[in-house]
């Protein structure tokens, strides 16, 4: 995953996939939010453990038969700085992709929020330099971990 990311890793084997908040994530939060989602595809069901606070823990069991879609939205963050291309970090560099299961009778299941840094093209002085664009779009994070749960529960990707 690219480095200018803040999503959930995932660990991968044969028949399982196990991925939770990331560190920094729980850390902003003081480590009282931490979301795990636990895909068994032998067993066919994932589990989705929600911790809200330090004492309140929501643990959610739901077979594949319940899951229609993966759901992959995508928000940018406005620009905050009309000299945008002189300010390295510039809020609008950022976007955040929401991705969650979509259930049976038209409910949803939110899983994991992935913020990553978009590539765009280098300020002004970085291009004077002849510092070339990456190659990188900005989604491989969150269009990676959408992948792996298309791959694992098998049901199509919904992108709005």
């Amino acid at each position: 995953m690219p480095e200018l990311a803040i999503a959930a890793r995932f660990v991968v084997s044969a028949d399982r996939l196990r991925g939770c908040t990331p560190w920094l994530t729980q850390l902003l939060w003081l480590y009282s939010y931490c979301r795990c989602v636990v895909v068994n595809r032998r067993l066919q069901h994932l589990i989705v453990s929600t911790r809200r606070g330090w004492l309140f823990n929501q643990v959610r069991r739901v077979p594949f038969s319940e899951v229609t879609r993966v759901v992959y939205r995508a928000q940018r963050l406005p620009s905050l700085s009309p000299l945008r291309n002189l300010i390295e970090d510039d809020p609008a560099d950022w976007a955040v992709f929401f991705i969650s299961l979509g259930l049976t009778q038209g409910r949803e299941l939110p899983l994991f929020t992935v913020w990553q840094r978009q590539t765009l093209t280098p300020p002004w002085l970085q291009r004077l330099a002849g510092d070339e664009p990456s190659l990188e779009l900005g989604d491989e994070a969150a269009t990676g971990l959408v992948e792996l749960l298309h791959r694992y529960i098998g049901v199509p990707v919904a992108q709005h």
